[in-house]
């Protein structure tokens, strides 16, 4: 979607040309497209209450900023700026579900200036080597199973637990290295 200033206006109105697609289900390449593409100007992400959310993460290693719901994972992966995106670690937007404040945080997010936009994927691509990044989820792992090794012995029902918390772990990890 591209928003035009009109000539001798201050309002901002979307464009007759806009172009706006749903895709419900696409390839790996036409994600890659899209997400590494100069004509996409952010990513919304509209899921309520998910528990992580890669496809933030993978916006934001991209260079992309990320509007989201400011509940569940988003609220621990994007670094919202506040009103403007004028934060110097500003990845992101986390709004309320209304569309009131959506409309007025795409306009933000359409609006950022060539200097702005590279700041803010500068810092998404940032915080996801920082936080996210298969050396940070390596060290964090290593640091959890010797923490759990000075708990000393475990029951078998806390050391099925324990294990199925490494392997899903190992699984994100291995997920996050396809897609960083």
């Amino acid at each position: 979607m591209t928003l035009t200033n009109s000539p001798g206006s201050k309002s901002t109105t979307a464009s007759l040309s806009t172009n706006v697609i749903f895709l419900l289900n696409f390839t790996t390449a036409q994600r890659s497209y899209l997400l590494l593409s100069p004509r996409t100007l952010g990513l919304l992400y509209t899921p309520q209450n998910e528990h992580f959310g890669i496809v933030p993460i993978e916006a934001m290693a991209c260079g992309l900023p990320v509007l989201a719901i400011n509940n569940g994972g988003p609220t621990e992966t994007l670094v919202d700026s506040g009103p403007d995106m004028s934060s110097k670690d500003a990845t992101g937007l986390l709004r309320e579900p209304t569309v009131d404040r959506w409309a007025e945080a795409i306009k933000i997010i359409c609006q950022l200036s060539p200097e702005q936009r590279k700041r803010v994927g500068e810092a998404g691509k940032l915080r996801v080597r920082e936080m996210f990044s298969l050396d940070t989820l390596g060290k964090e792992m290593e640091g959890a199973c010797v923490y759990a090794e000075r708990m000393g012995p475990v029951g078998t029902e806390d050391a099925f637990v324990l294990l199925l918390g490494t392997i899903l772990l190992g699984c994100m990890m291995l997920l996050m290295g396809l897609f960083l």
